[in-house]
């Protein structure tokens, strides 16, 4: 089922010891939200929320130096 709510689970399906940094996109027009649940992953990695269009060009920068980063895109809203 589609939502626009982002949950803990979701993100915790990403990561991996290695990962650094999580990206999430949450729609071309900010629409999507974490729940607050999904918000407390920020005590234990960087985590960074952007309108998806952003998301995917900090993804490709934080790539392209080489930093171990996941992505996240919420693409419908």
């Amino acid at each position: 089922m589609k939502t626009h709510q982002i949950t803990r689970e979701e993100l915790d399906a990403l990561l991996a010891p290695s990962v650094e940094i999580v990206v999430v996109g949450i729609g071309w027009d900010s629409i999507a939200q974490l729940t607050e649940d999904a918000k407390k992953i920020s005590t234990t990695i960087d985590l960074r929320v952007l309108p998806t269009p952003a998301a995917f060009a900090l993804y490709n920068e934080l790539k392209a130096r080489g930093r171990n980063v996941v992505l996240l895109a919420h693409s419908t809203c």
